[in-house]
């Protein structure tokens, strides 16, 4: 990698004596993004592996923050005067105008002070899986003290304490752990991946306690500017919940993953969530800026019952005309997935967002002697599935309900099969909700988890605006296989169709 380094003074009353590097790579015509490291890391830990690749789309520039450039003596201040000097390069060379940043975990504090800030104008901010977890003064201190002689030990030795190492690697796999070992400094020093012994403990102290104890403010919105949010859901709904309390209406893009398991593990997948999230194709334009597809009227009609009908609750009359065209368009992939089952006359059947119900009207023509249910959280949903199967529901032979997949109201080893079509998308804690569908499926039952996209290279245009617009959960094949692996089934299986976007993941508990 080519680079430019520019050190910046902080001009004003924070400012102190020493500066702050800012890397720079690629053509300066190009749409500039910042990229923010996180807690004592080293930008080439971070961004080493993605700079060749955004420099295709991007003015690089990327943030060594005080006392953590091996180039300089520094020390890390606090987050208030590392934000003022960065909007000061901002300022200065960027005319106070920039088109994207991207914080990793601590970074994305940096994106939400300098937005909240409006010293400066981001268009796009990204945060990476960012804890913005805030504390009180004194615990906060306390804590800092505590593990701050833990890091640096750590950041000394490029090891992490095999105790911990070990944890990590049950939580979450070993080639995750070595991933994040290398991004935070505890791995073998290289010229690619430097050491991070220079770091001292007044840095490390000073950037856990300030991120912690500099307040950012709830429902910060500026117009014209985008925040987008890369939520690992593997570290919980309380993260979600803070980046909407912090921001109004954020983009939460949903991932089944760890703490920036994204940035670490899956480069090329990143880069693409990063142009997704910033509206642009290969050439360095915002898509709105140079094309805007052309829709017939009936294309327009539909997309507006879409929206009005809201496909994650259906509700109201659009709702209605939703999910019958539902059961029309998703005829085919749901032919597909059931013909991988042997379905017996006499199973007992759950069909998880059973929607228009006409998959239920499907499996009812194969069970004789079982029973099958549907369960859905959206009345509207629940009132259609029931009209389409009211024959078998009149028989006794089928009962649709309203409840959610995050507490079913039924019996553990209950179901012989479940099913899920067109849902997953929607489920409010993924890794969860897939445990407390195995705890109702009988042991050596299945579950077919039926979708007709997923994420993968070549997705058309449409689709992926409908991902971001929905704000759709879709992973990965590899995704699948290690929710369903974490949720305790005993055998995956993936399915594809050739010629579609298809996926059936077959879980066996």
């Amino acid at each position: 990698m080519q680079t430019a380094a520019i050190s910046v003074r902080c001009n004003g009353p924070m400012g102190d004596e020493k500066a702050m590097k800012i890397y720079s790579f690629g053509e300066e015509t190009k749409p500039a993004i910042l990229l923010l490291p996180g807690t004592c890391c080293h930008w080439k830990r971070n961004f080493g592996h993605v700079i060749p690749l955004l420099q295709e789309h991007f003015y690089v520039l990327c943030a060594s923050y005080d006392g953590s450039d091996e180039t300089e003596d520094s020390t890390f201040p606090n987050m208030l005067i590392e934000t003022a000097k960065l909007e000061s390069y901002i300022q200065k060379n960027l005319g106070g105008q920039l088109f994207a940043a991207y914080g990793c975990s601590l970074g994305g504090s940096f994106v939400g002070l300098m937005v909240q800030r409006k010293k400066i104008h981001i268009r796009h901010g990204i945060l990476g899986s960012s804890d913005l977890d805030q504390g009180s003064s004194f615990g906060t201190w306390a804590m800092a003290k505590a593990m701050t002689p833990l890091l640096g030990k750590m950041l000394r030795s490029g090891k992490l304490l095999v105790w911990a190492k070990k944890k990590m690697e049950e939580k979450a796999g070993a080639e995750y752990a070595q991933a994040m070992l290398q991004l935070f400094g505890c791995s073998a020093a290289t010229q690619e991946l430097p050491s991070m012994a220079f770091v001292s403990n007044t840095s490390i102290f000073n950037q856990f306690f300030s991120d912690m104890v500099t307040p950012l403010e709830d429902d910060i919105y500026v117009p014209g500017t985008k925040i987008h949010c890369f939520y690992a859901v593997k570290m919980g709904e309380e993260y979600e919940n803070r980046y909407r309390r912090h921001f109004v209406d954020p983009d939460i893009r949903y991932h089944a993953m760890q703490h920036e398991e994204l940035l670490a593990c899956y480069p090329e997948q990143w880069v693409e969530e990063v142009l997704a999230s910033c509206r642009l194709d290969g050439r360095g334009m915002e898509e709105n800026d140079f094309e805007e597809r052309h829709f017939t009227e009936a294309e327009r009609a539909q997309a507006e019952i879409t929206e009005s009908g809201n496909p994650r609750k259906p509700e109201g009359e659009d709702g209605k005309k939703m999910l019958e065209r539902m059961n029309e368009s998703h005829h085919n992939v749901t032919g597909w997935a059931l013909s991988l089952w042997e379905i017996q006359g006499n199973d007992n059947i759950l069909d998880i967002g059973c929607g228009g119900g006409a998959a239920l009207s499907r499996m009812a023509e194969h069970v004789t002697d079982g029973h099958l249910t549907g369960i859905d959280y959206s009345p509207v949903s629940v009132e259609t599935s029931r009209a389409t199967n009211a024959e078998s529901v009149a028989a006794g032979k089928m009962e649709i309900l309203e409840g959610s997949v995050e507490k079913l109201p039924f019996e553990a080893e209950t179901f012989d099969k479940i099913v899920t079509v067109e849902s997953f998308y929607f489920w409010p804690n993924p890794q969860e909700n897939l445990k407390e569908v195995r705890r109702v499926l009988k042991t050596g039952g299945t579950f077919l988890l039926v979708a007709d996209i997923y994420e993968k290279p070549g997705l058309p245009r449409e689709v992926k605006d409908n991902i971001r617009k929905f704000h759709l959960f879709n992973p990965t094949m590899e995704q699948f296989k290690n929710l369903f692996r974490e949720a305790g089934f005993a055998e995956t299986r993936i399915h594809t169709k050739d010629g579609e976007d298809w996926i059936c993941v077959e879980g066996t508990k």
